[in-house]
């Protein structure tokens, strides 16, 4: 819904010089999650339930779905938004991400004969 989709436009509150360094240095940027700051009722600092939106990723993969699938979610849009603006905060930079959801099973074993 629209109130929802309204927290992508709530930055994380960042330390932009951190973001930056993380880029030069390995070419990409971590976040621990951000405390929960009371913005929103739910979801705590990242304005959603990550830790739902990865079962859903699962989910999807278990039932022969590309995991990829995810992305018809507005919490998938409302991170890439917040995201996106630590991205610009940090370098000036537009976010331009290429999507991949990934299912990854455990298996017992492995070539090498290891379980």
């Amino acid at each position: 819904d629209a109130g929802f989709l309204a927290r992508g436009r709530t930055p994380f509150f960042i330390n932009p010089a951190t973001v930056r360094q993380g880029l030069i240095q390995d070419g990409f940027f971590e976040l621990a999650p951000p405390e929960d700051d009371g913005l929103f009722e739910d979801g705590g600092g990242w304005g959603l339930d990550v830790a739902e939106l990865g079962k859903a990723m699962v989910a999807l993969g278990a039932g022969g779905w590309p995991p990829v699938y995810a992305l018809v979610f507005d919490e998938v849009w409302v991170l890439r938004a917040r995201l996106g603006a630590a991205l610009n905060a940090a370098c000036g930079l537009e976010a331009n991400f290429d999507f991949a959801a990934f299912h990854a099973r455990r298996r017992r074993g492995n070539r090498l004969g290891a379980t």
